[in-house]
């Protein structure tokens, strides 16, 4: 499996190779999910949101991310600032984000809706329908 994307809502469409034989419309296939792959990306995905809170305790709330990339083994956060980190401000972000991992809290997730969502201390990312809510 390459890619999973939803191009409709309540369709998911995944993308792959066939790595041996031939398959044809009405043919049946099996897909599975490489477990310790997904939870690298998992573990990465969660490091951006530690990331972004500790830009907002550094910076201040106009430190917006401006997009990502989440690997299996690496993550890029991008960010929007007003100028350049200094070293302190980089590493006291570096120090928040590591020492939020090293907590090593549980992560859990709560489904409300987006009203509710943001009235719990969760910020919206993007013009995001959803929220991500941290509790911290």
């Amino acid at each position: 499996m390459r890619d999973t994307q939803r191009p409709v809502s309540g369709i998911t469409g995944h993308r792959g190779v066939v790595e041996e034989g031939t398959v044809r419309v009405g043919d049946t296939v099996e897909a599975a999910i490489d477990a310790e792959r997904r939870q690298d990306i998992e573990r990465n995905h969660t490091a951006t949101h530690v990331l972004h809170r500790a830009l907002h305790l550094v910076l201040g709330p106009h430190a917006q991310q401006a997009g990502s990339l989440v690997a299996p083994d690496r993550l890029r956060f991008d960010f929007t600032h007003l100028q350049a980190l200094t070293p302190e401000e980089l590493a006291r972000v570096g120090a928040i984000a590591n020492g939020t991992i090293l907590a090593n809290n549980r992560v859990h997730d709560d489904w409300m809706d987006q009203r509710e969502a943001l009235a719990s201390g969760a910020m919206a990312l993007f013009g995001e329908s959803t929220a991500t809510a941290s509790a911290w």
